[in-house]
């Protein structure tokens, strides 16, 4: 709950940012009984210096103002609550809060206080529920409870009631996962809270953010990026995904990632990937991030390449991620115009939970460069 905690001060900071730009000072200049400029001005300054204005006396003033002015003000009546709560009757208090979230929903500072009054509970579902209602109503404190949702998520049992939230598929939760991809500056929670989402809604769940995310996470978490290619494609595919290169890549680097280094080209087609370099070209034409358990295998690849030169042939090698140690390599056959299989036996050692396989082109002095075609590959346990 501590970190939920937070959420108070963070969407604070938002809603300073909401009462800045509407000029409530400026509005009573011109209508000084405005029941909604008086509120927005105490607002303002309860979020400026929540203390002072505690104790200046000003809130039931303005409040009673505000009510003469519109009955149906839920800014005014949490208002009331507040004065309430400061002269010690808690129920008195409590129950103006409700009153003010039945007229709107929309009171940003009501469910401020809400979520600080079901922190204090220690009611996690009751806190993410005004979560909620602030993420659905103001779009400009997304990105701060985001932030603390994901700190939050540290903890597994809030987690677990983060993804309950997350399953019903609120309508700012595109706007979350697009947070993640881009702006998040640490996921380390998040890899378990989506794996922990079904993808129900197209609408949401995009094939480009469902792909961004596996890519996300990939590189730090590699568990998390397999338990998300698991749900998303329904099935971890086998040791190697699509080795007869028959479907197309949805989820790199899961399933097959085209490369690039310096002047380096490659197309997955039907039933075949095609790789190619310029002149003096190198770098990764193709890879695929593998989940292999330690012990020993066979890798099988058929293809075919131009390259003359036995000492920079295409190679595929095997290392683990993370430490990049490398495991294997495997250099393809001599050049032809037919395909052609090469055979390799490799063991992968423990602590090496998860490995990169790739088809590295090495540097090539050649007019027309060098190309090829790689129509499968196999991983199998050695038997």
């Amino acid at each position: 709950m501590a970190a939920l905690a937070l959420a108070i001060g963070s969407a604070a900071s938002a809603v300073t940012g909401a009462f800045r730009s509407t000029n409530a000072l400026a509005a009573l200049r011109v209508s000084p009984g405005d029941p909604v400029a008086l509120i927005r001005e105490v607002d303002n300054s309860l979020v400026m210096d929540g203390e002072a204005t505690l104790k200046s006396g000003r809130i039931l003033p303005a409040a009673r103002q505000s009510i003469a002015g519109t009955a149906l003000n839920p800014g005014a009546v949490r208002l009331l609550a507040i004065d309430a709560g400061m002269h010690n009757d808690a129920g008195r208090s409590a129950l103006l809060l409700r009153l003010a979230e039945r007229l709107s929903r929309r009171d940003l500072g009501t469910q401020l206080l809400l979520i600080e009054e079901r922190v204090a509970a220690n009611d996690v579902p009751g806190t993410l529920a005004h979560y909620d209602k602030i993420l659905r109503v103001s779009p400009p404190s997304r990105a701060w409870l985001f932030s603390t949702l994901n700190e939050a998520a540290s903890d597994p049992t809030t987690a677990e009631e983060i993804a309950r939230m997350l399953r019903r598929d609120p309508p700012w939760f595109g706007d979350f996962i697009d947070w993640a991809i881009f702006e998040a500056p640490k996921i380390d929670n998040l890899g378990t809270l989506f794996a922990a989402v079904p993808p129900t809604s197209s609408l949401t769940w995009t094939d480009d953010r469902k792909r961004a995310l596996i890519g996300k996470f990939a590189r730090s978490q590699p568990a998390a990026a397999f338990r998300l290619y698991n749900l998303y494609a329904g099935g971890t595919g086998g040791l190697i995904r699509d080795g007869d290169f028959q479907q197309p890549s949805l989820y790199p680097p899961i399933s097959w990632e085209t490369g690039g280094g310096s002047d380096v080209d490659a197309s997955l087609g039907h039933l075949n990937a095609e790789f190619g370099a310029g002149n003096g070209g190198a770098g990764r034409a193709l890879s695929q991030m593998l989940a292999l358990v330690p012990g020993k295998y066979v890798l099988t690849v058929r293809m075919r390449h131009d390259v003359a030169d036995a000492a920079v042939v295409p190679q595929w090698s095997l290392t683990c991620v993370g430490t990049d140690a490398p495991i294997a390599k495997l250099a393809a056959g001599p050049a032809s115009d037919k395909p052609a299989g090469s055979r390799l036996q490799f063991e992968v050692p423990a602590g090496c939970g998860f490995q990169w396989l790739g088809l590295d082109l090495r540097s090539v002095e050649s007019g027309s460069g060098q190309h090829g075609i790689v129509e499968q590959v196999r991983i199998e346990p050695a038997r």
